[in-house]
């Protein structure tokens, strides 16, 4: 069985958004970010897996650990902090995490990993925005 076509693609803007993330802020506790978490999981959505409206600045103990408000373990705490905190990003993802699209093909990850590239270079800190289409 040959692997996907665009599995290298894929694990490329991957790394491109985990690195954007760690540009800016972590949204919870204001620390700097060390991970992207996905607010509406890549598992339900490989529409918005590199769009950066979906990407939420996070430190680790934040994504994964032992917080309080820990997005992977304790979700529902998570959601209650982040729609507190901001608003319009919560709204976004509540409207978009039931939409289907298809996985994007070859061209769409091209020209996502370009866009994502020239964001990363323009070094600048990452900040949560609705309007933030990887343009």
């Amino acid at each position: 069985m040959n692997p996907s076509p665009n599995k290298a693609l894929i694990a490329e803007c991957d790394g491109l958004i985990q690195a954007i993330a760690c540009l800016g802020w972590c949204a919870i506790s204001g620390y700097p970010a060390q991970v992207g978490h996905h607010l509406i999981k890549k598992s339900k959505s490989k529409f918005f897996q590199h769009d950066l409206r979906n990407i939420v600045p996070l430190t680790n103990c934040e994504h994964t650990g032992d917080s309080w408000s820990c997005a992977e373990l304790k979700p529902d705490i998570f959601e209650v902090v982040f729609e507190n905190r901001f608003p319009e990003q919560w709204k976004w993802a509540k409207a978009h995490r039931n939409e289907y699209h298809k996985a994007p093909d070859r061209e769409a990850l091209l020209e996502t990993r370009d866009k994502l590239r020239a964001f990363l270079a323009a070094g600048i800190p990452y900040r949560w925005s609705a309007d933030n289409d990887n343009e």
